[in-house]
C-alpha cells in the first residue's frame, strides 16, 4: 500500500544475500518469487524504510507454507554412503554368525561343554558383537 525506501532481506525464502527494494507499483502474478517487489514476505526481515502492507495470506497459505509442504513431501532416498554402510553391517554380521558357529563347534569337539553351555556361548557372543547404542531408523 505505501513505502518508502522500504528494503527488505528475502535470504531464508529466496536464498538471496542482498536486500530487495520494495515497491507498490504491481506486478503479473507468473512474477518469479525473487522478483516480486511489490511484495514482503512472512520471515523477511524490513532493513531500511518504513512501509505498510495488507495481509493476503497467512500460515501454510504463504510462501513458506508452501515450502513446508514440499519439504514434507519430499521422498527420503538413502544416500550411497549409507547404502554402503548397510552393505558393509550385513557382511560384518554374516562374518559374526559364521565365527560364532566356528567358536560352537570348537567347543563342542575340544571340550566337555554340553549344549545348553554352548548355546549360553552362542548367544553371549551374539550380544556381545552388537554394538552399544545400535538402532536401525
Amino acid at each position: 500500500m505505501e513505502v518508502t525506501a522500504l528494503e527488505t532481506n528475502e535470504s531464508a525464502l529466496t536464498g538471496e544475500s542482498t536486500t530487495v527494494a520494495k515497491g507498490t507499483d504491481p506486478v503479473p502474478p507468473e512474477t518469479p518469487l525473487a522478483e516480486r517487489d511489490d511484495m514482503v514476505f512472512m520471515n523477511t526481515t524490513a532493513i531500511k524504510g518504513r512501509g505498510r502492507a495488507v495481509v493476503v495470506k497467512t500460515g501454510m497459505d504463504t510462501q513458506v507454507g508452501d515450502i513446508a509442504t514440499e519439504i514434507q513431501e519430499a521422498e527420503t532416498r538413502e544416500t550411497p554412503f549409507q547404502k554402503e554402510v548397510d552393505a558393509l553391517g550385513k557382511r560384518i554380521g554374516i562374518g559374526i554368525v559364521g565365527l560364532i558357529l566356528v567358536i560352537a563347534v570348537a567347543q563342542f569337539v575340544f571340550t566337555a561343554a554340553g549344549w545348553l553351555s554352548i548355546l549360553l556361548t552362542g548367544i553371549t557372543l551374539a550380544v556381545a558383537a552388537v554394538p552399544r547404542g545400535y538402532r536401525r531408523s
